[in-house]
């Protein structure tokens, strides 16, 4: 018979592995995935494919002018943080966690 604590945990392991769950459910997963053999082999797994979606697409060059606005963007949203005027929103980055995956 299954655990019943794994069946939430599934729920949300594939947007773990990719990276768009949210902090509640990051927290609860991989707090679940400490202790649980099998849901852990499943993230793993998940994580991997989710690693090799990126090898499956052609490289593309980046149009025009692409570095100069990235830049130019970079610098921009800098600025409230170089005058002292920004403000923290929870959520704003987010960084996918793997567990296995050194960072």
């Amino acid at each position: 018979m299954p655990d019943p604590t794994c069946t939430p945990v599934r729920e949300v392991l594939a947007e773990l592995a990719l990276g768009v769950a949210t902090a509640e459910e990051r927290a609860a997963a991989l707090a679940h995935c400490e202790t649980c053999r099998v849901c852990r082999a499943e993230l793993r797994s998940l994580g991997d494919t989710a690693d090799a979606l990126g090898d499956l697409a052609p490289p593309v060059e980046p149009p025009a002018g692409f570095e100069q606005r990235t830049l130019t963007a970079l610098r921009a949203a800098a600025a409230p943080l170089r005058a002292g005027t920004h403000t923290w929103r929870p959520g704003a980055a987010r960084r996918p966690l793997r567990p296995g995956r050194p960072r």
